[in-house]
């Protein structure tokens, strides 16, 4: 079809219904578009592009029972600071001042694998994760950068060094709860518990970990200055280092 000819008809088309005058021209043109190719173009719409992304809801928990009793009979004071404020609520607390804490958790819907779980959770075994985690999460977070563009090696060579250091971290007290799940329909204020332990029921184990604040200190700080790469950091990656080993215990 030549251009002449693309064109006589838009002008033919015109003379539709106004109404039908742009969806008469989408035509044409996809016409015109599939006479001038060697091969046939099949148009699809994009699945994805059909309606919004809509995220899934939150599911919802609510406490039903814990290692005290019914949850009128009071949770443990640093698990419920954690469950609302986060490990900082915990070292907010005046018996833990001077320590950072870790929390270890697990949840399920067997109690007694879960009471086993918690009787063989070890220091010596489990803290480096979780202090492993918790330095990466605090590099990623000041870095504004990729923490392996702004730090180069340094960064990997930090957190596996974290990962395979002894402490003198200590166990404290274990706690339960159980939670059952919510139904988005149904009033947080109004519902019955259900009888048996389900998909709609689980329980959570918490084991509080300590570790003095100066102890733990010296001994990144150790590491940090430790920490040899293979390759040369660059100017910027070395000015990025300096600062991340003055400042990082501000707000760790």
């Amino acid at each position: 079809m030549t251009k002449k000819t693309f064109w006589h008809n838009v002008i033919q088309l015109t003379n539709m219904k106004s109404r039908n005058f742009f969806r008469a021209i989408i035509i044409v043109m996809l016409v015109t578009a599939c006479a001038v190719q060697k091969n046939n173009i099949i148009l699809r719409p994009d699945p994805g592009q059909e309606k919004p992304f809509e995220q899934a809801p939150q599911q919802k928990w609510q406490i039903i029972e814990s290692q005290n009793g019914p949850p009128e009979d009071g949770i443990s004071e640093w698990v419920e600071c954690y469950l609302n404020k986060g490990i900082t609520g915990i070292e907010s607390l005046d018996q833990y001042n001077g320590k950072y804490i870790f929390v270890g958790e697990s949840t399920g819907i067997y109690l007694s694998a879960l009471e086993q779980w918690a009787k063989n959770y070890s220091p010596a075994h489990d803290f480096p994760r979780l202090l492993a985690l918790r330095v990466e999460k605090k590099i990623v977070a000041s870095a504004s950068l990729y923490p392996d563009d702004e730090y180069g090696e340094y960064f990997e060579l930090l957190i596996k060094s974290v990962y395979d250091g002894e402490y003198q971290a200590k166990k404290g007290e274990v706690f339960w709860i159980k939670q059952r799940k919510i139904p988005a329909s149904e009033d947080e204020e109004n519902f019955e518990p259900a009888v048996t332990v389900s998909d709609t029921e689980r329980y959570i184990f918490f084991v509080l970990l300590s570790i003095e604040k100066d102890l733990l200190q010296n001994q990144i700080r150790r590491m940090m200055a430790g920490i040899k790469t293979n390759r040369q950091p660059t100017r910027e990656q070395s000015s990025a280092i300096s600062r991340l080993q003055s400042d990082f215990f501000e707000g760790f």
